[in-house]
């Protein structure tokens, strides 16, 4: 009889319902922040974004807000806010070097515990000063620049922010002319290169304390030789014409117009791309040039 309950009671056991689970709530909100700066470090942008991967259960979020506030190294705050689960703020640097951080936060609505909000890790950048320097446009090849030997070529620096000093370096076969603690210098070239952008310019910039540099690559440009094109080339004896076409070869044969100057026919033979002046006849032989393959018309005085 004992036995007979006790089985019973088992099957009992073994035939009823399980119990259902409880649901419980898990609350899992984060907010991630992103700090960055543009390239010339003028603006630091701040981004927050919201995560809520919460287990609601019966409960229920809404009313999504997240904040992004911007400190800069000098204290300030700047703050905005959005509805929903990201926010943005672009600020100024004007001038502010150091670290700049990002820090951001959500509320939201819970139908279960109200109003409640998250925090996330914050973001820092540095802010630095930036320099670069601008190639007189004619002497320019690609990021590049160029000088003839015995010629110069113009370059500036600018700096970020305003108020730095500077300080210009050149390479073997350059020589800066002027001061080299100004924004605007000269470089000259004194030996022709052996090959393309064998040689450099370099410019610190130093403001607030802080330190940035910028330097480009140079070639020193030695011409070879020009010829009369519609006057029988090379060693060609002519009367004075109202017009020559001159074939420009240089040591590195890169197309390269350079600017002219007025001279006279005793120039010639020092220095070309210019206007000849010549009474009855001139001489066309080889001479020294200027830069590359490059055929130009010059009035004959």
């Amino acid at each position: 009889m004992a036995s007979m309950f006790a089985g019973t009671l088992l099957l009992t056991l073994l035939l009823a319902p399980p119990v259902a689970a409880q649901c419980q709530m898990i609350y899992n909100v984060s907010v991630y922040n992103d700090a960055a700066v543009s390239e010339d470090q003028s603006m630091v942008y701040g981004v927050s974004t919201t995560s809520d991967s919460s287990i609601l259960c019966t409960c229920g979020h809404g009313s999504y807000e997240t904040r992004t506030t911007v400190y800069a190294p000098d204290g300030t705050q700047y703050v905005a806010a959005s509805s929903g689960f990201a926010s943005s703020l672009a600020v100024a640097t004007n001038g502010r070097l150091g670290t700049w951080t990002v820090t951001g936060n959500a509320r939201l609505f819970c139908s279960c515990a109200g109003l409640v909000g998250a925090g996330g890790v914050a973001a820092s950048i540095e802010v630095q000063p930036v320099v670069r320097i601008q190639i007189e446009p004619t002497k320019q090849q690609g990021s590049s620049g160029f000088v003839l030997t015995g010629d110069t070529t113009a370059l500036t620096a600018t700096g970020y922010p305003a108020g730095g000093t500077f300080a210009w370096q050149a390479g073997p076969k350059l020589l800066l002319s002027g001061s080299a603690t100004q924004p605007n210098v000269v470089v000259r070239g004194i030996e022709e290169s052996s090959s393309m952008g064998d040689t450099w310019v370099q410019v610190t910039c130093t403001v607030g304390g802080k330190s940035a540099a910028a330097s480009i690559r140079f070639t020193v440009r030695e011409a070879r030789r020009f010829a009369a094109l519609n006057l029988g080339g090379l060693d060609a004896t002519v009367r004075a014409p109202p017009r020559i076409r001159l074939h420009h070869l240089d040591h590195i044969p890169i197309p390269r117009p350079i600017r002219s100057s007025h001279r006279t026919a005793e120039s010639l033979g020092n220095r070309s791309s210019q206007d000849v002046g010549a009474s009855a006849s001139a001489r066309l032989s080889t001479h020294p040039f200027t830069s590359g393959q490059h055929a130009e018309n010059r009035i004959v005085k």
